[in-house]
């Protein structure tokens, strides 16, 4: 935006820079879609910087999915406010779902009142019903698979939505097992537009044109679309003399699917040198944990590929617990959450989908020995009741704490103080800190 009027009409840039900024607000929506060369590009870093004296006068608003982000909050420093969106309500998704039955071809309202039951057993997929376009999968995968339960995991539900998209597109005698196993004369045009996905995974690229989708892709486009996942869009262009033609996929997420089956897809050596190359990537942070469900980790040697990173903040960890969760293979979480996960844990908890990982986790490594949780005050009852089971699992833990407040688990095992804190709604959601969080606990009786 800048560097476009500093050459058409130089005054801009010139008042912007004398300001510094000031009255000025920049916007940078979806920073984690933009490419890594303009992430690390001077204006990009400079704009960032709560040390930077470029514009340092703007206002500035970052949207981002932070999981994929994580430079953008631990860089800012204490300027930056961390707002976090949550999109539906409970009751907004509960009227989804009835909305969305209602209007199907055939209304299913027994479906609808199915599905809002199991989602409350499913607290991690409740958790992404919170995304409109997420929740359509959602249904759309409810409606496949009838009266059948849903997977627990993001990554079962996709793996099913894109089985069911194919199914929709393809011949009627086609049978489809396994997404990663279809032969390539079947559905001729599947193999190519994952891999697609997976080149303009790396580059964050979205918007897609039909010479970057190649001739042999392009030929598979049926009525605006091929399989439902990848749309074609047509759009202005004010130097040609007709609209252009381009292509979308219906979410990112989508994307970064199809990339996942791509990788899964190579050979265990190229699976292997793919993600020497990619792992712990934010951009790719996404498309890791896909791949972690379509092949239950069972492909690459774990422990090699973190022993060729150098990366050991934090977010590495939270990478890890989400990637054995997304994999659901019992014997490799408890094989490996024990070696790869520190006994001593520090996790920051943003969603119930979260808290469901860092549950999965307690439950295959109970080594753990002190346990630090922080999280947003008015979170905490709904973080607390999924964990209070987990504790049993901890024999070793000496230490809990939650948002620095000492919490006796054995203390909290003998006694009602824990459960009744919990029936207590007017109390937990007003917790404004943890010293409030502390005399409450204390009045239950859970501290001492």
């Amino acid at each position: 935006f800048l560097a476009k009027y500093s050459c058409d009409d130089p005054s801009i840039a010139v008042t912007l820079q004398r300001s510094k900024g000031k009255g000025l607000i920049l916007i940078l929506d979806g920073y984690d879609e933009i490419s890594e060369q303009m992430k690390k590009s001077k204006v990009m870093k400079d704009l960032l910087s709560p040390d930077s004296h470029y514009l340092n006068e703007c206002d500035l608003i970052v949207t981002t999915r932070p999981f994929t982000c994580p430079e953008v909050l631990s860089g800012m420093g204490h300027r930056c406010l961390h707002v976090e969106i949550l999109g539906f309500t409970e009751e907004k998704i509960n009227l989804f779902i009835d909305n969305y039955f209602s209007k199907s071809r055939v209304p299913n309202k027994k479906m609808s009142d199915q599905l809002k039951e199991r989602l409350q057993s499913l607290p991690s997929v409740q958790g992404m019903c919170r995304l409109p376009v997420v929740l359509k999968i959602i249904c759309k995968v409810q409606e496949y698979l009838e009266d059948k339960g849903l997977p627990r995991t993001m990554g079962g539900i996709y793996r099913l939505y894109i089985k069911r998209q194919l199914l929709l597109n393809a011949s009627k005698d086609l049978k489809i097992v396994d997404i990663l196993k279809i032969p390539d004369h079947l559905l001729p045009g599947f193999s190519p537009l994952c891999q697609v996905s997976y080149r303009f995974s790396k580059t964050q690229k979205l918007l897609l044109s039909e010479e970057d989708l190649g001739e042999d892709l392009v030929k598979h486009v049926k009525r605006g679309s091929i399989y439902e996942l990848l749309f074609a869009e047509s759009a202005d262009d004010f130097d040609a003399a007709s609209p252009v033609q381009l292509y979308m996929f219906l979410h990112k997420t989508i994307q970064e699917a199809l990339a996942a089956v791509h990788i899964a897809k190579q050979t265990k050596r190229k699976q292997k040198r793919i993600w020497r190359e990619q792992f712990v990537r934010p951009e790719m942070a996404e498309v890791w944990k896909f791949y972690c469900n379509f092949t239950k980790l069972e492909n690459i040697d774990f422990l090699s590929l973190l022993q060729a990173s150098d990366d050991q903040s934090g977010n590495r960890n939270v990478l890890l617990m989400l990637s054995f969760f997304e994999a659901d293979n019992e014997d490799l979480s408890n094989h490996y959450l024990p070696q790869v996960i520190p006994s001593e844990l520090l996790f920051h908890i943003n969603s119930v989908y979260e808290t469901v990982v860092l549950q999965y986790t307690l439950q295959h490594h109970d080594n753990i020995r002190i346990l630090k949780i922080t999280t947003s005050s008015k979170r905490v009852k709904a973080h607390l009741r999924l964990l209070h089971s987990t504790i049993w699992f901890l024999r070793n833990l000496k230490e809990f704490r939650i948002n620095g407040v000492l919490v006796p688990h054995t203390k909290l095992l003998d006694s009602q103080a824990f459960s009744d804190l919990l029936q207590d709604d007017t109390k937990v959601t007003k917790l404004l800190d943890s010293q409030e969080f502390s005399d409450l606990l204390q009045e239950k009786g859970a501290i001492t």
